[in-house]
């Protein structure tokens, strides 16, 4: 049985099973999704912390869902899951913890096709691993293998041309 690394470091640790999912589903995922969270976690560990809110004797998850379900996905593959390392977020209710994990999700600023090739220039990235929140041009730029997963707005659907148009900012590509 392999055990997962964790490579971070914090003052408390949580079984996973003492992670509890908080409500709603902020996120959706599917299959593709949970692949590349699984495959992931098997190449670096547990990289960062759950964040956790404690309320009535339960340790809800604030964020990591992603990662929780990729772990529990894994343990029923055999893997052993360490205890994981948690950071408690205080909030004086379920609303507070709602609009603080709200804020967690919010990116604030816009991801630019020079802002990723300064930051990975001397990186080996394999972008189909990621799923990096930016215009879905910026993918296409980066030269995306598989541009129909990103791009599925046909604009003109004569079969010798078929230009694409980002859903978010509205670039006509080739």
């Amino acid at each position: 049985m392999s055990r997962l690394p964790v490579t971070c470091i914090t003052s408390d640790v949580l079984d996973i099973d003492d992670i509890a999912e908080s409500g709603g589903a902020l996120k959706s995922r599917d299959d593709s999704d949970m692949t590349k969270i699984k495959k992931s976690l098997k190449k670096f560990g547990i990289s960062f912390p759950f964040f956790i809110w404690k309320s009535g004797g339960y340790n809800y998850c604030l964020d990591g869902h992603g990662r929780r379900l990729g772990l529990l996905a894994l343990r029923s593959e055999g893997y052993e899951i360490p205890p994981c390392p948690v950071v408690y977020i205080d909030a004086e209710n379920e609303e507070e913890a709602k609009q603080k994990m709200l804020r967690l999700n919010s990116r604030y600023g816009l991801v630019t096709k020079d802002g990723v090739m300064s930051f990975v220039k001397e990186l080996a990235i394999d972008f189909d691993e990621l799923q990096i929140p930016a215009p879905e041009h910026i993918f296409f730029d980066l030269q995306i293998k598989d541009v129909d997963k990103y791009f599925n707005t046909v604009i003109d659907d004569t079969p010798e041309k078929k230009p694409r148009i980002c859903p978010h900012c509205g670039k006509i590509l080739p």
